[in-house]
């Protein structure tokens, strides 16, 4: 059964449901004492660049499978001045080219469609992840997205995470009115 994780802030109004999922996500996640967070599958780079501007102290680093999307983050980092702030690679989720226990926090927004084995992303994943360190994932609505509907559900995602060693593991829907979006999926790793 999906458990929903409780914000520490009250909940989201249906009138601000209208954000982008990206917004949405980063909302649902805490910052305080964050060092190091990567996010995989970068695409324009808006989230890591929002990421930098939220969090003047943090590491960030992402991670992307092409490299036209590498590129074109790139251009939206060096035009907000972020070079210094902020690192990219091409990788895959399955080879994250990173030392274990480095990060943070670990986000994926709608990437998991692209995973070829989730399996072996999500072992990465908790591998690059500090102790007590969190991931979270946003899956969109499979029933809004037709390409998407071959997806396990957002159930089938957290048994997922567990089986990989993810510890809390928990969901939060993303909705405008009564419109199931998408969802945010969270785990955490334990020693």
């Amino acid at each position: 059964m999906l458990k929903l994780f409780k914000k520490k802030k009250p909940l989201i109004k249906r009138e601000e449901d209208k954000r982008s999922a990206t917004e949405w996500m980063l909302d649902q996640i805490t910052f305080y004492d964050v060092e190091s967070i990567l996010e995989i599958g970068v695409t324009s780079g808006r989230t890591v660049v929002d990421l930098a501007k939220r969090l003047p102290y943090c590491s960030i680093n992402g991670i992307d499978l092409e490299k036209s999307n590498i590129n074109q983050a790139q251009q939206l980092i060096d035009s907000n001045k972020l070079t210094d702030r902020i690192a990219l690679q091409v990788s895959s989720s399955e080879e994250i080219p990173f030392n274990s226990d480095m990060f943070s926090k670990v986000l994926a927004i709608d990437v998991y469609s692209l995973w070829e084995k989730p399996s072996i992303s999500l072992f990465e994943i908790r591998r690059v992840l500090k102790e007590n360190g969190k991931a979270y994932f946003y899956m969109s609505n499979p029933e809004r997205v037709s390409e998407l509907s071959h997806l396990p559900t957002a159930d089938e995602l957290c048994e997922l995470l567990e089986r990989t060693g993810f510890t809390s593991v928990s969901a939060r829907e993303h909705r405008n009115q009564s419109k199931l979006l998408g969802t945010c999926i969270r785990g955490k790793k334990v020693a």
